[in-house]
Order: C-alpha cells, then structure tokens, then sequence
C-alpha cells in the first residue's frame, strides 16, 4: 500500500470522526440532554401545600383545558375563579416556567389555587416550547392569548378587563416580563412585531425566580465552569437556534432592563439564594427604581439556610408562606 493512499485513508477517517463528532455535539447531544431534562425528576419544581389547601381550593371555581387561538400548539389554559365574588374582580395572566424547552399550566396550581382564594382571577396558560418552537414563539402565544381576552370577559363577566396582572416563574417571569415591556414600549413592541393591546390596564407584574438577562447567564458561565458553559451554549442554540446565541440581537430583546420605560407596572420580585437568578432580580429591581417604578422585593439570607429555585411552589415551608403573603399584600395595595 503506497504512503499517499495510507494517507488518503488516515484523512478519510479523521474527516468521517469530525463529522461524527459535529453530528453528536450539534444534534444527537442536545436531544439526548433535553430528553434528560424534560423526563428527569425536579425536586425544585415539585408543587406541596399547606394544610389549609383543601379549605383554599374549596373557595375556587377551576375550569382547565381551555383553548385559546393561536397559530402554535400547547395554547391551553386553565382559569381559577374565586366561586363567591360578587363584584369586578382583578385577572392574574400567569406564565409557568420550565427552562424555555419544558413545563406545563398544571404545574404550579397551587399558587393559582392560593391567589385564587385570596380573591383573584388566574388564568394559567401554556405556550410551544423549544426546540420544536424557538424564540420568540413564548411571547408571540402570549401576545395571542391576551387577543382573545374579550371572549374570556365576555363568558366570565366577573373578571374587571381594566386590571390585569402578569405573573410567571422562572422562564415565564422572563416571558411574561417582556410581553409586558412591549405593552408599555411602542418602540419594543414594534421591534417585536407584537401589538399593543393592553397598556394602562396592566396594574402590576408578579415575576418569581426569572432570569431577566439571557446572554448574562452565558457570561457568568464562561467565568465559572467550562461544563456548565457548554450546557448553557447547548440550551441557547436550542432555544434561540444559533450557534452564537448570545452574540445576537434577538438575545438582546431578552435583557429587559435595556427596554423598560416609565410606564412599566408596579412589581414584585423574589427569588431563592441558591441556583438561582437573585443578582438578575436585584439588577432588575435597581433598574425600575430608577425610572420610579414601585417595586417590592423579598429574598432570603443566605446564612440562615438554602432556599432553591422556583422555592414558591413548596407551600408546605415557611418561606414559601411568608413569600406567599408578601405577594397578596403587596397586590392588595395595589
């Protein structure tokens, strides 16, 4: 065998193992961690309750599975209405998280069922997620829903279509957080292709353990860990589909400090100590503030024990509780 055709058939195999190994990191690779993810238990996003939650729930009137137009699929909703209103009562527009790539409007009915008894309206929504359905398909669906709130009004006239609250957790803090700042900025919203159809008649936003700047999490990953900076490389191609995700005007849209305006609602902030996204909150927070935004906001010491990511839905602890109560006062007041 000749040298030249020894190396003809070394280059060939060295070709054939880079091709193999851009399929596996590109492809095969993501598929196989988003399966991890999407059928892996999450102990941080397992819903309990409190020992009154038969008492609360009792107070709620609970229609699911409802469906709202949209040009995507998952456009299903759920609504939990207080069963003994007797006048206009506010509609809280709640976006569940799941890492933009999972979760579901069923995931966090505690917290509905608790804001339901506490005398608000909630309407839990579902949206398409990636990668089947990249960004910025979440705030398009969302942008959907709200079209077709005059048929939700018109079938539940209990609801006052002049108070509308966002809420969202996790992902859907970052979700519903942007489809308000196209709301209460014309210029966003024409960037986005999203109308504005609600404005003055959002009074408040409720946003628990959001990441509120995409490309930052990309950063602070590239200073810490080279693994957790790949997986994060990996879920930004997934979710934005390119390759250099945080390089992108479109990662942009998703840092909302960089688009808030005066008229961007009161709001309440929160998050847990540990795996979290708490310096993403106080930034935001310190952003609104500047523009004399009413913000509340309630965090945990570090030193007095560990409190997870998306803590809110372990209604059980005495965290979750306090959180829980801030949240109503806070929207009482307003």
């Amino acid at each position: 065998m000749s040298p030249l055709l020894i190396c003809a058939i070394v280059a060939g195999i060295i070709l054939v193992l880079i091709v193999l190994g851009v399929l596996l990191y590109f492809f095969a690779l993501p598929k196989f961690i988003l399966h991890k993810i999407r059928t892996s238990p999450n102990p941080d996003g397992e819903m309990t309750f409190p020992e009154n939650y038969d008492e609360m729930k009792s107070k709620c009137e609970i229609v699911k599975d409802l469906v709202y137009p949209s040009q995507y699929p998952s456009n299903a909703y759920n609504v939990y209405l207080p069963s003994k209103a007797e006048e206009k009562i506010p509609l809280i527009i709640w976006v569940h998280g799941g890492g933009f790539i999972g979760g579901t409007k069923d995931g966090g009915e505690n917290v509905m069922v608790a804001l339901c008894s506490a005398g608000y309206a909630v309407a839990s929504i579902d949206y398409a997620v990636a990668p089947e359905h990249k960004y910025p398909t979440a705030v398009r669906q969302v942008s959907e829903f709200v079209s077709n709130l005059p048929e939700l009004f018109k079938k539940y006239p209990v609801i006052d279509e002049n108070k509308i609250i966002f809420g969202g957790d996790s992902a859907g803090a970052q979700i519903a957080a942007q489809y308000v700042t196209t709301q209460t900025n014309p210029g966003f919203a024409e960037e986005m292709h999203i109308p504005v159809l609600l404005n003055e008649k959002i009074k408040a936003t409720v946003l628990i353990c959001g990441p509120f700047n995409l490309p930052a999490i990309r950063t602070y990953a590239q200073k810490t860990n080279k693994m957790f900076r790949r997986l994060v490389d990996i879920w930004g191609r997934v979710y934005f589909g390119k390759l250099f995700w945080y390089k992108n005007a479109a990662a942009r849209q998703t840092v909302i400090a960089e688009h808030l305006t005066k008229d961007f609602p009161p709001t309440f902030l929160t998050d847990g100590n540990k795996g979290s996204f708490e310096a993403q909150n106080r930034k935001l927070a310190l952003s609104l503030k500047e523009l004399n935004v009413p913000v509340k906001e309630v965090y945990f010491d570090l030193e007095k024990g560990e409190v997870p990511h998306e803590f809110l839905f372990h209604l059980h602890e005495q965290n979750s509780l306090y959180c829980m109560e801030k949240i109503l006062d806070f929207l009482h007041r307003i």
